[in-house]
């Protein structure tokens, strides 16, 4: 591995998913791990009221038993989501889910 790949992965651990920097607790379909979440809630509602709310989710790869698929419903903090789209980045999944707010 490159010294710049190694240094991008120590950083991963004690920066980014560092608990007393950006990480927190979550539990993601069941499992508690330690990752970062993003939360944008559109806006501007539905006629009917509702909301879209976007959840992004980066959490180390290995820290989860199985890797989400596209498509899939999800449990996020006893919350379910629609899985979007889901990305490895060097170890990093980079996991973006929908749900209705109000």
């Amino acid at each position: 591995m490159s010294r710049f790949r190694d240094a991008i992965l120590s950083d991963v651990d004690s920066v980014f998913l560092n608990a007393d920097e950006f990480a927190e607790t979550h539990i993601l379909n069941g499992e508690r791990v330690t990752c970062v979440v993003s939360v944008d809630v559109d806006k501007e509602a539905t006629p009917e009221g509702v909301y879209l709310s976007t959840m992004t989710v980066y959490v180390r790869a290995s820290a989860l038993s199985r890797k989400p698929v596209e498509g899939e419903l999800w449990n996020i903090d006893d919350e379910l989501h629609f899985v979007r789209n889901v990305s490895d980045e060097m170890g990093m999944l980079v996991i973006v889910t929908e749900a209705n707010a109000q």
